[in-house]
């Protein structure tokens, strides 16, 4: 899947296509919708997520990250694996012992 630039034609994705192509979890990219970090609309008949290719772009420029170059495949679960880790990670104090 490949994003169009922002003078050609609008296209629409939906949100797994839209989490694919940012490389992030699916849950997360919901979460940005929901919380208006990233623009979409919802479908008045199926209530399923839209997001154009300008929402996207818009989106990656106002975040500060690197354009995507496309999915990995592994991507989409990065997200959801960075969060779990986070999560479940114990951190440890750090003892510096003479040699």
């Amino acid at each position: 899947m490949a994003i169009r630039a922002l003078t050609g034609p609008e296209y629409r994705y939906s949100l797994d296509d839209a989490a694919q192509f940012l490389q992030y979890a699916r849950e997360a990219v919901e979460y940005w919708l929901r919380t208006g970090h990233l623009s979409g609309r919802r479908d008045p008949r199926s209530g399923e997520w839209i997001i154009t290719n300008r929402d996207l772009i818009a989106f990656i420029r106002t975040a500060n990250e690197p354009m995507p170059t496309g999915s990995t495949g592994i991507g989409a679960a990065r997200g959801r694996a960075a969060t779990e880790q986070a999560a479940t990670e114990v951190r440890q104090p750090v003892s510096i012992s003479p040699n």
